[in-house]
């Protein structure tokens, strides 16, 4: 390529470029002054090449960003004003979501959430500032989802769709807004992040989250008379066909339910909440049910590391409740109890104990069969249990949500539920 007047320093600055210098005179004669480098005709065409030395890889350069509101995009088809402009309308739309459900909160003189700190609104927030439209366009949206959750009570909640007088009377008693409700079991149910949940209720992600960590405490403090220990006549008017020949006396099955959670940071919890049976760090549960399957028991939180027997011996509400002379069915770790049980004159029917060097009998395999095959519906509820996606296998809850667990209200409120729903034993 032939370099015209004023196009060589363009192939300088351009090291691939190869720019193609004529110089008059013979190859060997040197350049005498600076008029010299100026592009003449000449006979003889030299060929050069820029060399450009790049700085080493291992070089560390810090550079400065000015801070913006804004992020700015760099492409020449979005100009900054028309970016600034958008992003305002966006901020105007979110306010006014969040606006107008301030707006149908205000009414409420015993909500106790605090607005304020969930939002810092600007001048530009105002109503005269929002358009009417904006204004209506949350509490729709908001109202279209709760029909669809109503329409579907049972999938969305996890409560019967023949119960739904329940959501009613919470809602009078308790004074909770209604789609306060729906937030806290719907995100029980889905465990969906509080920015999704937030969407689909149109109102922001701190105000979903401060809804849900308030409401739960109500709904438990209501949601926990429904879990109760049933008479033993009760028991027994209800006890399934399976029990009639040889547990006729069972009034209660147990065993210990595990929640994954999040590994936390300090070492000392690290190792309490370590459960070697899930091989995770876990809060543990102690939770009892009828033989028809009606959980009339479920105790606080521990760590994982606390065996099942240390679990029975330390939470004392359930032998407060325990009636005497009944029978408790439980698996081979609760062995150790019949101490304790002994002392309320009860009676412990587990499978029998296996050792490594005795061969089992034909008795104690048929004993373990019959006992495993009734022993099963604790193990069903807890199935049912783990259908609320926050109390799944694998759920890996935060720290944040361990503590609303420490305080039984999102467990309580998951069993009050599942004893609405159908028997798990048909008769």
């Amino acid at each position: 390529m032939m370099c015209k007047s004023g196009e060589c320093l363009e192939s300088v600055l351009d090291p691939t470029t190869v720019c193609n210098v004529e110089v008059d005179g013979p190859r060997d004669e040197p350049l005498q002054n600076s008029q010299d480098l100026l592009p003449k005709k000449s006979d003889i065409v030299t060929q050069t090449r820029n060399v450009v030395h790049y700085r080493s890889k291992y070089c560390q350069v810090s550079l400065s960003f000015s801070s913006t509101k804004f992020d700015v995009a760099t492409s020449p088809i979005k100009p900054e004003g028309l970016l600034k402009k958008s992003c305002k309308n966006l901020e105007g739309e979110v306010r006014s979501s969040f606006q107008s459900h301030c707006e149908d909160s205000s009414t409420d003189t015993t909500e106790t959430l605090d607005t304020e700190t969930e939002w810092q609104s600007n001048e530009d927030s105002s109503e005269d500032n929002i358009p009417g439209y904006y204004k209506n366009e949350g509490n729709k949206f908001r109202s279209m989802f709760i029909q669809k959750i109503e329409n579907r009570l049972r999938l969305y909640t996890g409560v019967p769709k023949e119960y739904k007088n329940v959501i009613e009377t919470l809602v009078i008693r308790s004074s909770l807004k209604k789609y306060f409700i729906y937030l806290s079991l719907y995100k029980i149910k889905s465990n969906m992040s509080f920015q999704q949940i937030a969407d689909l209720f149109a109102i922001s992600k701190a105000y979903a989250s401060t809804v849900f960590a308030r409401t739960t405490l109500v709904l438990a403090e209501f949601m926990r008379h429904l879990i109760y220990w049933p008479s033993s006549d009760s028991i027994k008017t209800n006890l399934p066909i399976q029990f009639r020949m040889s547990f006729y006396n069972v009034q209660s099955i147990i065993d210990c339910l595990e929640i994954q959670i999040h590994k936390p940071s300090d070492p000392v919890q690290q190792a309490l909440t370590w459960s070697e049976y899930e091989k995770c760090n876990t809060i543990k549960y102690l939770i009892s049910c009828t033989p028809d399957g009606f959980i009339n028991f479920i105790s606080c939180g521990y760590g994982g590391r606390a065996s099942d027997v240390a679990i029975f011996e330390d939470c004392g509400g359930y032998l407060k409740v325990l009636a005497e002379n009944c029978v408790i069915m439980a698996d081979r770790g609760f062995k150790q109890i019949e101490t304790s049980l002994r002392k309320k004159k009860c009676t412990l029917v587990r499978p029998p104990s296996v050792l490594s060097n005795v061969k089992k009998t034909k008795d104690d395999v048929l004993l373990t069969k019959r006992i495993a095959s009734v022993r099963i519906h604790i193990e069903r509820i807890i199935n049912r249990l783990r259908h609320f996606k926050m109390l799944g296998p694998h759920s890996t809850l935060s720290s944040a949500m361990v503590q609303k667990l420490d305080n039984i209200s999102i467990v309580s409120i998951s069993c009050a539920i599942i004893n609405l729903q159908k028997p798990i034993i048909i008769q």
